[in-house]
Order: structure tokens, then C-alpha cells, then sequence
């Protein structure tokens, strides 16, 4: 992976992470994040971290490499763990979960997350007509304007991959 690095000039590393659903070993997965994560401080690169039950074991690691900064993709972690990882400087990235009115957990952290430590994004199969919804809906949740959320979101994407 460092030869890639070295080779292609990436903005960040990543997909990376920790994913307990999946079958692969949680002690081979520990080892390869440790190497990303290791690798992007080497670098200075932020990491877009993959985190599926396992927030707890990426919010450990994280706090070895304190200069590593990101975003957690996809964020489905608790209250308490969005707040921890923003004091830490991460980004948590939002996509159409957010949309849906019964995921009252996740939309209530987008409510009480400061917007400039939210990302816009889609999964899977996405579509460009989502991240305006996505946007809508944070607007909606935080009673702000669609223009001041997509404005943030932008800044933060700029900021977070050194896009300048």
C-alpha cells in the first residue's frame, strides 16, 4: 500500500476500517487498519474509515494516531461516539439513511452535530439526485437553508482532502 501512496499522490486513504459483520477475522482486520492508519500518518493523508460495529475499536485506534484525521463513512454510531470523534477532529459522513424517518437515532445526531463536521455522501449504487436530498433533509433537521448546508459540506470536503 505504501508503494501506492508513494506512486499516485492520493487525496486520502481509504476505504478503510473495521467491519465485525463481515468474515473476515477481527485480528486480520485490526492488523490491516493499523497499517492504513499508520501509513496515512506517514503521509499526512486523512482516511474515509468504513466502521460496521466496531465504532468502539476505530474510536481506540484513532486515539493512538492523533495526528490521523478523516471521516467516518456511513456513520451509525451512537450519540455519545459522534461527539467523541468530532472532538477529535473527525468528519461524519451522512447519506440516505438520514431520509428515512424511522432511523430517529442517526437523524438526531445530525441534528445536534455541529454542520462543520458533516459530510454529505452516497453508497452503493448512487445517484447524483441523492445528495440534494441528503442535503434537503439536514436542512430540514437542523432549520437551516439547503444552500448554507451544501455551502459547509462543501468547505468541509475541501478542508478535510486538502482541496485548495
Amino acid at each position: 500500500m505504501e508503494y501506492l501512496v508513494k506512486c499516485n499522490n492520493p487525496i486520502a486513504i481509504g476505504e478503510c476500517g473495521l467491519d465485525y459483520i463481515k468474515k473476515v477475522d477481527k485480528e486480520t482486520q485490526l492488523n490491516f487498519f493499523v497499517s492504513q492508519l499508520e501509513i496515512a500518518e506517514k503521509y499526512d493523508l486523512p482516511v474515509v474509515i468504513h466502521a460496521v460495529k466496531a465504532t468502539e475499536d476505530v474510536i481506540f485506534l484513532l486515539k493512538k494516531y492523533p495526528k490521523v484525521k478523516g471521516e467516518i463513512h456511513g456513520f451509525s454510531g451512537s450519540e455519545e461516539q459522534a461527539q467523541l470523534l468530532t472532538r477529535m477532529g473527525f468528519y461524519l459522513g451522512f447519506g440516505m439513511q438520514i431520509t428515512n424517518q424511522k432511523s430517529t437515532k442517526i437523524r438526531q445526531i445530525v441534528k445536534n452535530c455541529p454542520l462543520e463536521f458533516i459530510l454529505i455522501e452516497t453508497d452503493d449504487h448512487p445517484n447524483p439526485d441523492d445528495l440534494t436530498l441528503v442535503a434537503q433533509e439536514i436542512a430540514d433537521l437542523k432549520q437551516i437553508s439547503v444552500e448554507e448546508v451544501v455551502r459547509q459540506c462543501d468547505n468541509n470536503a475541501v478542508n478535510l482532502f486538502n482541496l485548495k
